[in-house]
C-alpha cells in the first residue's frame, strides 16, 4: 500500500483542475488567447474623502496663517532643505498606463508562470525537445511578453508571429 507523502497533504472534498483547464494547451492557444484578452489593469483604488471645512479649498497647515506668517514659515522650511536631500537619484518605478509598478508586476510574474507551465507541458509532449534548453528560455520570454501588461503592440504582434511560425506554420499568416 503506498502512503501518500508528508510533503503533500491531502485534500478533502473535490479535486480540483480548474487552472490546469483554464490554461491554453498548445502556443496557437496562448497566443489567441493573449491578443484577444490583454491584461487590463485594476479598478482604481477609491479618493480618499476630503477634510471637512467651510470653505471650497483647504491647504493644510497654511490654511489659518496670515501671508507674513505663510512667508515666514516657507523661509524656515527652505533653510532646513538640505543638497543632499534635494537630489532626484532615484528612479521612480512606473507601470503601464493605468497600473501601478506593483500590480504590473504582479501581472508579468503570473504571465511567466502560465508562460512557464505551457513550455513545461510541451516539453512533456514532445513538442519542444529537452535538450532545447536555449528554444524553451526563449519560448517562455516570448509567452510572457505577449501575456504581460503592457509594452508595444508590435512588439507583441511580432512575438505572436515568430512563434506561431516555428510552432504552427500553418497558423504564421493569421496574426
Amino acid at each position: 500500500m503506498n502512503k501518500p507523502s508528508f510533503a503533500a497533504p491531502t485534500r478533502k472534498g473535490r479535486p480540483s483542475n480548474r487552472a490546469s483547464d483554464a490554461d491554453p494547451a498548445t502556443i496557437a492557444e496562448f497566443v489567441a488567447k493573449a491578443l484577444e484578452n490583454p491584461a487590463t489593469p485594476p479598478p482604481p483604488t477609491p479618493l480618499a474623502p476630503e477634510p471637512p471645512t467651510d470653505r471650497k479649498r483647504y491647504s493644510g497647515v497654511w490654511h489659518d496663517m496670515t501671508p507674513e506668517e505663510r512667508s515666514a514659515y516657507a523661509k524656515k522650511l527652505a533653510a532646513m532643505r538640505r543638497p543632499e536631500n534635494m537630489r532626484r537619484a532615484y528612479k521612480r518605478t512606473r507601470g503601464p498606463k493605468g497600473w501601478s509598478a506593483e500590480d504590473a508586476a504582479a501581472a508579468k510574474v503570473a504571465a511567466r508562470l502560465a508562460a512557464e507551465r505551457l513550455v513545461e507541458r510541451l516539453i512533456a509532449n514532445g513538442t519542444i525537445p529537452r535538450s532545447d534548453i536555449d528554444g524553451a528560455n526563449a519560448t517562455v520570454a516570448a509567452l510572457t511578453l505577449l501575456a504581460a501588461p503592457g509594452g508595444a503592440k508590435a512588439d507583441k504582434l511580432a512575438a505572436a508571429r515568430k512563434l506561431l511560425r516555428h510552432y504552427h506554420a500553418d497558423l504564421a499568416g493569421m496574426v
